[in-house]
């Protein structure tokens, strides 16, 4: 980032935060609170550039500490005489909170991150003096709410920023690029390249949404336009998936029925038109094409009409799908009345990795019990400051499959910090004789700070180096520079972090590939769950599971994709198949509703055929594993059962099971039977 890339907004943040930190240390001051410094810090994390992520990160913060103060107030006092069990319940305290904040994942999990090391910040440091832990954590609820109420106020009257106009316009940037891919798929299909170089980076922005939806939400006290962002968001995640069916409709069709392309031209075309006019115009009629009952052109073999049919059943939904997507965004952005959705809205089902947040869980444990044993046993003066830091750090980056490196970033810009901070301690605050000398000198490093704080890229690294800064300098009402003081601080804070990096390379850290494999089998397990039946079939609660198994596949999507970049060419070849996931899910949940239409001996086959695909998704839990062969007999055989008539219900059956045939890799479909016979022959 150089000077002529910042924005007059990233300026603004800048002033803002660095006048909110100077408000909460002024009132410190005139408070005479023992450690100002803590709500000059609180400003600095708490600081967001849009008012509804400060709403959000402030709320979370303020219930976080509260409680972490409330638990350190009831355990300290009672195990004080005690080290050793104190030590553990309040590591037992803190990996509990991380292991909850992982296993919540949405902006609500800060709260237990804050709950879990604000124990270490206020239960630690006050072992050798118990007597004064009640005082020591309402001092530090006052010093942080003290920080996060500057934060807020300065936010609210001075220019705040909401965030809808932000996530209006990450929505439009998504839309277009899904369109512009959409729209070289139609007007050259089947367009497998296209999507193939578009839908990593379109997973990884959608993922991004999430939490921009959520702070967008605390901008607006319109419930209706809080809902609303949410069926946008679920409308939105479900485009990608149905894109990908119809590339796979259209490359069957290329491959193995290019007559059938040249008929196709006008329904694609038609469908490719009305998309791109609907962008840029007032809702349009739909196209005539994708009214009519039957598929454009002359007759085909049975096999190719199905597949025509499905891909027509497609193209409609997408364009439904589509215009839903563009009225919410209309609305939402034209600030018009959204009626309710007509069926309850259930937040999406998402991922969750107990295994990956139980090793984290007890790297930290296991880290802040051998550095507090340490500090006990050898009477390190600064060891409760070294014990604090590690359960600070190991919170901060839990989420990743491999934390290390970015602990040893942050190591970095901490001790990068601390060394200015005593540059600043002995050299400039003794020239600051009141408030406004002092403020001066720490603007010279909040501004800089503000302007990097902004940036998400740079969020992190801001945040280390504030903490280094911040803890050396320790500014209270009166100077009181000491030089070893300050260093052993300094050694103390860097020695936490190292120890919990190495503790986490030996306990904790796994590879990219490693999460790859655990989210590819955990599609599986849901892919398996989808098309397993019932045992007491119940149309509602076989929907609602769907759902949630559906919502957990997309939901590691993104996931997913961001893990792929790290891995080698053939590997990321390999487990690319999991892109195919959410629309075999689609498929499947379709035909698990439609199979609660049945009844009788149809009702029976299809079950059993269920079963049988459940089972190929459990026994083969790794890509390029798995044998077609049951699958396209157990198709075959559904053919013949539910072929003869003109049922409407069978025929929506076959249509899917149909769309699910054309996930089958091209090398084993030459050979299926409905390339060579049109679907007749079992």
């Amino acid at each position: 980032m150089n000077a002529f890339s910042l924005t007059a907004g990233d300026w603004l943040f800048a002033f803002k935060t660095a006048g909110a930190a100077l408000l909460a240390l002024f009132v410190a001051f005139r408070w005479n609170l023992p450690q100002p410094y803590w709500a000059l810090l609180t400003v600095l994390i708490v600081a967001q550039p849009y008012t509804g992520m400060v709403r959000s990160k402030a709320l979370y913060r303020f219930v976080g500490t509260f409680i972490g103060a409330t638990m350190a107030v009831f355990l300290v006092p009672r195990l004080v005489n005690m080290p050793q069990f104190l030590t553990l319940a309040l590591a037992a305290w803190i990996a509990l909170c991380l292991y909850l904040s992982l296993i919540d994942g949405t902006p609500r999990s800060y709260a237990f991150i804050l709950a879990g090391y604000t124990v270490a910040l206020i239960g630690f440091p006050s072992v050798t003096s118990p007597q004064d832990i009640f005082p020591t954590a309402v001092a530090r609820v006052e010093e942080v709410c003290l920080g996060i109420l500057s934060t807020f106020v300065i936010n609210e009257m001075f220019f705040p920023r909401s965030a809808v106009p932000l996530y209006d316009s990450r929505i439009r940037r998504w839309l277009e690029q899904f369109l512009g891919a959409t729209l070289q798929i139609l007007e050259a299909p089947p367009g497998s390249g296209v999507l193939e170089s578009i839908r990593h980076r379109l997973s990884i922005d959608l993922a991004a949404l999430d939490p921009l939806s959520v702070f967008a939400a605390y901008d607006t006290a319109r419930s209706d336009h809080i809902g609303g962002m949410n069926r946008l968001r679920n409308r939105i995640r479900e485009l990608l998936p149905l894109l990908t069916e119809i590339v796979r409709h259209l490359e069957v069709l290329g491959r193995e029925y290019p007559e059938t392309m040249p008929s196709l031209r006008p329904l694609l075309e038609a469908c490719r038109s009305w998309m791109e006019q609907t962008l840029l115009h007032a809702p349009l009629p739909f196209p005539d094409l994708l009214k009519t009952g039957e598929p454009p052109g002359p007759d085909f073999p049975e096999a190719a009409d199905r597949l025509i049919r499905s891909l027509k059943t497609c193209l409609i939904s997408l364009c439904r799908l589509w215009e839903e997507c563009h009225d919410l965004r209309r609305d939402l952005r034209g600030n018009a009345v959204i009626p309710e959705s007509p069926a309850p809205l259930k937040p999406p089902s998402s991922h969750r990795d107990h295994l990956l947040a139980g090793l984290s869980a007890v790297a930290v444990f296991i880290t802040v019990v051998l550095v507090a044993d340490f500090w006990i046993l050898t009477e390190w003066p600064d060891g409760a400051i070294a014990t604090m830091m590690a359960a600070v750090v190991g919170s901060f980056f839990a989420a990743m499959d491999d934390p290390v490196p970015a602990i040893v970033r942050f190591l970095s810009f901490m001790t990068t910090g601390s060394v200015l901070g005593i540059l600043t301690l002995f050299i400039l605050l003794p020239m600051a004789h009141n408030f406004l000398d002092l403020s001066l000198v720490l603007s010279l490093v909040l501004i800089p700070a503000g302007l990097f704080l902004g940036k998400p890229e740079y969020a992190i690294p801001v945040l280390s180096f504030s903490i280094g800064f911040a803890g050396v300098l320790a500014l209270s009402r009166s100077y009181s520079g000491h030089f070893a003081h300050s260093v052993n601080t300094a050694i103390a804070q860097n020695m936490g972090i190292f120890l919990m990096a190495i503790m986490t390379r030996l306990l904790r850290s796994v590879g990219a590939d490693w999460s790859v494999r655990r989210l590819y089998r955990s599609d599986l397990s849901d892919l398996a769950l989808l098309a397993r039946p019932s045992p007491a079939p119940s149309s509602e609660t076989e929907n609602g599971e769907g759902q949630a198994a559906l919502g957990r596949i997309i939901d590691r999507t993104p996931q997913l994709a961001i893990r792929l970049q790290a891995l080698t060419p053939e590997e990321r070849h390999l487990y690319s198949q999991s892109f195919l996931h959410p629309s075999i899910g689609r498929i499947l949940l379709d035909v698990s509703r439609l199979r609660n239409s049945l009844s009788g001996p149809d009702r029976e086959h299809l079950n059993r055929f269920l079963d049988g695909l459940s089972e190929i998704f459990l026994r083969h839990p790794l890509p390029g594993q798995m044998s077609f062969s049951p699958l396209r007999k157990g198709i075959r055989s559904l053919e013949d059962a539910l072929s003869s008539g003109h049922d409407p219900l069978h025929r929506s059956i076959l249509e899917r099971l149909t769309a699910l045939e054309t996930f089958i890799p091209p090398e084993d479909r030459r050979i299926s039977p409905l390339s060579a016979t049109g679907g007749s022959s079992g």
